[in-house]
């Protein structure tokens, strides 16, 4: 986790699967009770599992309950994506919430 005096940046890089799911629940954890906002860094990630995006799901709710502003560092690359689509979350055609994983926002 990288921070600054204005956000907190969670970099998620390689491989992202299960075996590092609880380091990165700890590292959302720790920087949803900050409270700056925060940006998930998935561009160096070589593949993502249903695991991250489960994290990334709860970590929006949770984020969104407290106020905190929380979103992707950059647009989802390819190994997001892929994700995303073996999960069922985004499918052939956009629907209206796929900003936050394919715009960044």
């Amino acid at each position: 986790m990288n921070d600054d005096s204005a956000h907190v940046v969670i970099d998620c890089n390689g491989e992202i699967s299960l075996s590092v799911a609880e380091d990165l629940h700890d590292r959302l954890c720790a920087a949803l009770t900050d409270g700056r906002p925060i940006e998930i860094d998935c561009t160096g990630a070589t593949s993502i599992d249903i695991s991250f995006i489960q994290l990334l799901v709860a970590a929006r709710a949770s984020a969104a309950r407290r106020g905190v502003p929380l979103a992707l560092k950059a647009p989802g690359g390819e190994a997001l994506q892929d994700g995303l689509r073996r999960g069922g979350f985004l499918p052939a055609q956009p629907f209206a919430n796929d900003d936050f994983w394919i715009g960044g926002i």
